[in-house]
């Protein structure tokens, strides 16, 4: 698409999704960049809990999905990308309400029943940038 120029000027950027950081190089952002440097790439979709081998759902307290997100920021900041989002900041005890049958982690979950709402260690990760 970015080599019709009519078509190209249409789109600023590439969205990336997050789901394949352990199979793809990383050396893929670099390529895209150094082809299409006038483009931005934007990270999207991050999030834990959505294979069976990471444990499903949220997982209060858990620093080892911190530790990705960090990994993943850096990692992909220091290779033109210029933008990183979470699949959802904010989900339930269960990890809904999504627009999918997803349940997911969340750097943010809320407790409806306690009425309350915990900040986990991924939200002070992503704080840090």
């Amino acid at each position: 698409m970015f080599e019709d120029p009519v078509a190209s000027s249409y789109v600023g950027g590439i969205g990336v999704h997050w789901y394949a950081d352990e199979i793809s190089p990383i050396s893929q952002l670099t390529s895209v960049h150094e082809k299409h440097p006038e483009k931005f790439l934007l990270y999207t979709e991050a999030c834990n809990g959505w294979l069976d081998v990471q444990g499903k759902y949220p997982k209060l307290g858990n620093f080892h999905r911190a530790e990705r997100y960090a990994f993943s920021i850096i990692n992909v900041l220091n290779h033109w990308v210029t933008g990183w989002t979470d699949w959802s900041m904010i989900l339930d005890m269960t990890g809904g309400q999504t627009w999918v049958p997803n349940p997911v982690d969340a750097p943010i979950i809320v407790d409806k029943d306690a009425q309350e709402f915990y900040k986990q260690p991924m939200y002070y990760a992503m704080a840090h940038f």
